[in-house]
């Protein structure tokens, strides 16, 4: 019975080592640490939003006091203002309620709870979309001939619409890094990542060079 590893394999264990070391190198350096949190924080907004259309498509009721309402109307609103992601439960008698509001860190506002931000990075978005969105997207009509089913901007010329999540470091150079994409041809919603993006001016916000697919 063997007691003792071979050259071989304890070469086999350095490379594998090595290998590891190399995939995962960037989670151990800050910088790119910092990049990852972003990117999950812009994931799980992703995500929050397609749970939201979800929600609207297959007309999800409010739960209210002793009973189960429907709202009229679902809105997404992006207030680039104030950094803030609402989601918004209208009904027939003219009240709002808003389900759900997510804070993105700006100069003036951090959000704890989120953790879109740390020591050595924020999240701003670029946007002020409003999506308006009816229960199960009118069925009975496509929402590119009826278009109260399925509303970006008021605009009813408006096929796309896109917000944009830029990564910020200390002080103020920002750039862009995610947008998400909303169709209401297809009633989709669509994350997009930059591939490329070359930090020109710290006191201006970058664009993205390439997007992906």
């Amino acid at each position: 019975m063997k007691k003792w590893f071979t050259i071989f394999e304890m070469l086999l264990v350095v490379v594998i080592m090595w290998i590891l070391m190399a995939a995962f190198k960037d989670f151990f350096l800050s910088k790119d640490k910092n990049k990852i949190y972003f990117d999950t924080c812009v994931a799980r907004t992703y995500w929050q939003l397609n749970t939201f259309l979800w929600d609207a498509m297959t007309q999800k009721t409010v739960y209210s006091g002793d009973t189960y309402i429907s709202p009229e109307l679902y809105q997404i609103k992006f207030d680039e203002t104030n950094q803030k992601l609402n989601f918004i439960y209208d009904f027939t008698w003219g009240v709002s309620w808003t389900a759900k509001t997510t804070l993105f860190s700006w100069v003036n506002s951090r959000d704890l709870e989120n953790k879109c931000w740390e020591g050595g990075y924020f999240t701003k978005i670029k946007s002020t979309l409003d999506i308006k969105i009816k229960p199960g997207l009118q069925q009975t009509a496509k929402a590119w001939e009826d278009t109260a089913a399925f509303l970006i901007d008021d605009d009813l010329s408006t096929i796309t619409g896109e917000a944009m999540f830029l990564f910020c470091e200390w002080p103020n150079n920002c750039m862009e890094r995610t947008k998400i994409i909303f169709d209401r041809r297809t009633f989709n919603i669509d994350k997009k990542t930059c591939l490329k993006n070359t930090l020109m001016d710290v006191n201006q916000d970058n664009a993205c060079d390439k997007w992906s697919e």
